[in-house]
């Protein structure tokens, strides 16, 4: 049986993503008492500036508010850093942990990304965590982000056919 090439090229980045992918995915934190109880933080606030408000529009619509596991598929953002955003829900920021940001990320991969023509895939990770260095966040994403894409190419089962990953 021939074997299949599972290698994904990974560029990390410090900040925003330099690069325009095909899809990004956003980490989003629940904070009980504030905005409709998700955390706008400065990614958030400016990845909404960049949609002339709709983003935040959207998961007031959608009551999506960050909560653990959940996450909110945007198909077309009006975001110019990105054609499609995936917002997932890592819970409170206190309570979370690198075992938790891989759970909901790869969560949020499975549910989310329909698409087979994502070529390029971005994925910001959480930072700024009490319980978790953003070292091991970084690590947990990518991680995540590899076995999305190692288990569709190895098993060959129906799904895209992500080229890089972009992590910032």
């Amino acid at each position: 049986m021939p074997s299949t090439d599972t290698r994904i090229e990974l560029d990390t980045f410090e900040g925003m993503l330099v690069r325009k992918p095909d899809f990004v995915c956003v980490p989003v934190f629940y904070q009980k008492g504030t905005d409709g109880g998700m955390e706008w933080d400065e990614n958030l606030k400016l990845l909404d500036e960049r949609s002339a408000g709709e983003l935040r529009s959207i998961c007031e619509e959608q009551n999506f508010k960050g909560a653990f596991g959940k996450s909110l598929y945007i198909p077309r953002s009006g975001v110019e850093d990105a054609r499609r955003l995936l917002l997932y829900g890592c819970g409170h920021r206190e309570t979370i942990r690198p075992y938790r940001v891989y759970r909901a990320l790869s969560a949020a991969l499975k549910t989310g990304i329909k698409s087979k023509t994502i070529r390029t895939l971005g994925v910001q990770s959480p930072t700024g965590m009490p319980g978790c260095s953003d070292f091991s966040a970084v690590l947990n994403a990518t991680a995540a982000v590899y076995d999305f894409t190692y288990r569709s190419l190895e098993a060959r089962e129906p799904g895209p056919r992500i080229a890089s990953t972009l992590i910032a």
